[in-house]
């Protein structure tokens, strides 16, 4: 592409730029560049220049001002000025042969035509453009394959966007760019990366800008890794990375920027009073500037808190603003989103026709884009409305459907290689900064001590007498005690990381050691419930609840084991801030629930009473209850009338403590005395060991666990608070 010649920017006293300074200058005009320059020429003063039939106006000159027009309008509302000029900056490029200038007007055209949402039309004419001769491979070519990028994301085509982009980059840097001036094109590349599932390619990319980057690349690149990291599961690092945004929001200072964080933090709020305070912080901002794409999604953001929290009129509100602005922006995929959510709020409704109708018109281009939790999401309507309208087996079909995308989405091994990736590459950077220590530590030692020796021999040398030679001594017993300190101090530093390695290694290992047997305990409640539930002869009824109950298990499973992987890391950290007390309620019903068939079955019965909050995370009360529920379910279902109890007390100084007890067979005073033995537990049962490590984890909390004979017969858990 041209920039404006010399002479000619003289004349307008308008300082030379480049052609393309990335997306960003296009997109962002009306904030600096031409826009703002006090010394650029008035749009008046370029139009009668453009439309001047003055000889002495050259080709060239009226070429480079038809590009200053055309700066002028991208961003404007004048796209019909846009288009005219274009095509007749088309027309001249032709009429002398010019192949580039020729380029510069299909370019613009199909800029137009992107903006117009004619995606096919932008895709022709840009391929057109590459046809010409000269622009297979010139400085300018990449920005006509960021053009069809853009084009193929538009239609969801996600393999050919990363093909256009990657050849963008390659162009680009073969005449001579650095990565640090192709941000714009980076992060368009992670973005295909992430919406294909490539998380750590995408955070590759963010991180260079993390590095490199302004600012403003510098906030997106955090939002986009924070997603990542949400996506995976990593909520302490996704929030750590919205932070961090958060912190560079406030230098920008500027409200489209401020409107994008509230959105993002609304997709980890920990409750719905801070939630609604975002809502309307970005609310009180949307006015300020035009609305756009980062408002849709702040839309979006609300609508599916609400439809969380079953609110169904304000999320209905929200997410047809969103429709609505979908469509005026001509923003395909995420009008999509919006139309989902309100085909789910017509399901809880029971307005089970609008509801079908929505979710066939969204069918096609959802399955066409591919995304598992879209499929999943869309399903499990679907499966709830044939439901309703009496139609089991198109329910039983698309409850199948559901689960063979949430099995894609939950695919265990791609989340288990993005963990263990993520932790290897933490693990490899800590050892590489100790190793550094150590090594650094070494060497100043030896320096140390080298010099210590060469002042004591040329002390010695030129000592004269005793006065002498006691200086020298003097001296260097000084320098050798130093060092030795010096010394002493390297050696305890590397102890305590030594001591930090071998404590984070025990927690790893405990980890381990929990969620192999709390799986393998979960899987013998799937089986023995489907036991229950099927039977020697399946029906439709019971298939399907079997189906609900494994796959509630299953997610309550993963949510526990990545519960646990976070509490394990966060276990790490220093200074950590005590425990909030929590609710046990929630977590002791979704236990009970996951053992009803079997309770059911064997007719045990439940006294459930109100549990006092305990200074304990959830992760941990779930282990809790799952060992103490499935002991009682072994060893108290043989009495005839089976009885669990749950309650709560306080000892002789008012502690409060948690009862389990059941009225079975009881347990032994000799098997007490060793039934939490971490020596005996590996070569005894299942339940010992479970019973070993829950002793272990509520001891690093300052709880404890002990069991006793209850009253009558049977055995009574006692869980002691801190």
């Amino acid at each position: 592409m041209k920039n404006l010649s010399s002479s000619f920017a003289s004349l307008w006293q308008w300082p030379t730029k480049a052609h393309y300074l990335g997306l960003l200058l296009i997109l962002a005009l009306p904030h600096f560049g031409l826009a703002q320059d006090a010394a650029s020429p008035s749009l008046g003063r370029l139009r009668q220049t453009w439309y001047s039939k003055d000889k002495k106006v050259t080709y060239t000159q009226r070429m480079e001002v038809g590009l200053g027009l055309l700066y002028r309008y991208i961003n404007s509302t004048r796209q019909d000025s846009l288009l005219i000029i274009a095509q007749e900056m088309l027309a001249d490029g032709k009429q002398h042969k010019d192949p580039l200038w020729t380029a510069e007007g299909l370019y613009w055209i199909a800029r137009y035509q992107l903006k117009q949402g004619d995606i096919q039309s932008a895709i022709q004419t840009t391929q057109e453009a590459l046809l010409l001769p000269g622009l297979k491979d010139c400085g300018d070519t990449y920005w006509y394959y960021t053009n069809l990028g853009i084009a193929y994301i538009s239609l969801n085509q996600l393999d050919s966007a990363e093909y256009y982009y990657k050849k963008a980059l390659a162009s680009a840097q073969k005449h001579g760019l650095k990565i640090k001036d192709l941000f714009t094109i980076c992060d368009n590349l992670a973005y295909v990366y992430q919406l294909q599932g490539k998380y750590l390619d995408a955070i590759g990319l963010y991180t260079i800008q993390l590095n490199t980057a302004d600012l403003e690349f510098q906030f997106y690149a955090n939002l986009a890794i924070a997603g990542i990291f949400k996506t995976l599961g990593l909520h302490a690092e996704a929030k750590a990375n919205y932070q961090q945004a958060d912190f560079i929001a406030l230098k920008i200072n500027r409200p489209d920027v401020y409107l994008r964080i509230y959105a993002a933090q609304l997709k980890v709020s920990e409750n719905l009073a801070e939630a609604d305070q975002l809502i309307q912080k970005g609310l009180a901002l949307r006015d300020s500037f035009e609305s756009n794409r980062t408002t849709l999604t702040l839309f979006l953001s609300a609508g599916a808190l609400y439809l969380d929290s079953l609110q169904l009129d304000d999320a209905t509100d929200f997410y047809q603003q969103a429709l609505a602005l979908s469509i005026k922006i001509k923003e395909t995929v995420l009008k999509n989103d919006a139309l989902l959510g309100l085909a789910k709020i017509h399901q809880l409704q029971g307005h089970t026709q609008q509801s079908m109708q929505i979710c066939q018109d969204i069918k096609a281009p959802l399955e066409k884009n591919r995304s598992p939790r879209h499929l999943a999401t869309l399903c499990e309507i679907l499966s709830e409305n044939y439901e309703a309208l009496q139609q089991p087996a198109q329910a039983l079909f698309y409850l199948r459907q559901k689960e063979a995308q949430e099995a894609i989405l939950n695919d265990e091994e791609n989340i288990k290689t993005a963990l263990n990736t993520y932790i290897r590459r933490k693990s490899e950077g800590e050892r590489r900064a100790l190793k550094l220590a150590k090594t650094n530590a070494e060497k100043l030692a030896v320096a140390t001590q080298a010099k210590a020796q060469l002042n004591y021999s040329i002390l010695g040398l030129i000592s004269l007498g005793l006065l002498g030679a006691v200086g020298a001594y003097s001296y260097f017993y000084r320098q050798k005690k130093s060092t030795a300190e010096h010394l002493a101090a390297l050696n305890q530093s590397l102890e305590l990381e030594k001591l930090k390695l071998m404590k984070a290694n025990a927690k790893l290992r405990r980890f381990s050691d929990i969620v192999s047997h709390d799986i393998l305990s979960n899987l013998d409640l799937i089986l023995s419930t489907g036991n229950i539930l099927v039977g020697a002869r399946p029906n439709p009824k019971s298939l399907n609840q079997y189906y609900t109950m494994t796959q509630t298990t299953s997610r309550q499973l993963k949510d526990y084991c990545l519960g646990l992987l976070a509490d394990t890391r966060s276990a790490q950290k220093e200074d950590l801030e005590a425990e909030e007390w929590a609710d046990p309620m929630p977590v002791l019903h979704r236990v009970l629930a996951r053992f009803g068939p079997e309770l059911r079955a064997v007719g045990m019965k439940v006294d459930l009473q109100e549990l006092s909050p305990a200074p304990l995370p959830a992760v941990l009360m779930e282990q809790i209850f799952q060992n103490l529920v499935s002991n009682a379910l072994r060893h108290g279902a043989t009495a005839q009338q089976a009885r669990l109890v749950i309650r709560d007390d306080k000892d002789q100084q008012g502690q409060v403590r948690w009862i389990i007890e059941d009225n079975g067979q009881g347990i032994t005073p000799e098997r007490r005395e060793t039934i939490f033995n971490a020596m005996q537990e590996r070569s005894g049962s299942g339940q010992q060991v479970g019973l070993s490590l829950l002793r272990a984890a509520l001891r690093e909390q300052g709880a404890d666990i002990r069991v006793e004979a209850a009253a009558e017969s049977g055995a009574r858990w006692i869980v002691a608070m801190p």
